[in-house]
């Protein structure tokens, strides 16, 4: 636990190095990240995907909102469910941010070969359970 403890603070502190001038979190820049890949979806579904409890998910919603980020609605089947999705600015920001995502993550890989870097993403793959 203690070594993934530490290779997470790595790659962690990379990918902060890399976005502080958007004055973003990392856990915004996910919240970003994820609805670029999935397209509108409901706030709790939103943070479950992202492990994230719903009070944490809503307050990241609301301050990306608030920024013109995403654009949240009823969800006209069912009023309960607040829809989330990126707005134009908000894909402009993701898809720029994307870069940068995967720029630390190759900083943090580099004392990696190739095949560890597969490898590792595989073993990562199957402790993150989507």
């Amino acid at each position: 636990g203690f070594k993934l403890g530490r290779a997470f603070n790595r790659a962690h502190n990379n990918l902060r190095q890399r976005i502080t001038e958007f004055d973003i979190t990392t856990q915004q820049l996910a919240t970003l990240m994820r609805l670029q890949e999935q397209g509108e979806v409901s706030q709790n579904n939103l943070g479950r995907k992202l492990d994230m409890k719903p009070t944490t998910i809503h307050g990241i919603a609301k301050r990306l909102e608030k920024r013109g980020l995403i654009a949240s609605r009823r969800s006209p089947e069912d009023q309960r469910l607040i829809l989330v999705a990126l707005t134009s600015v908000g894909q402009k920001l993701a898809k720029e941010l994307r870069q940068y995502s995967e720029a630390a993550s190759a900083k943090t890989m580099t004392p990696l070969n190739k095949s560890e870097q597969k490898t590792l993403k595989s073993l990562l793959d199957k402790l993150v359970v989507e």
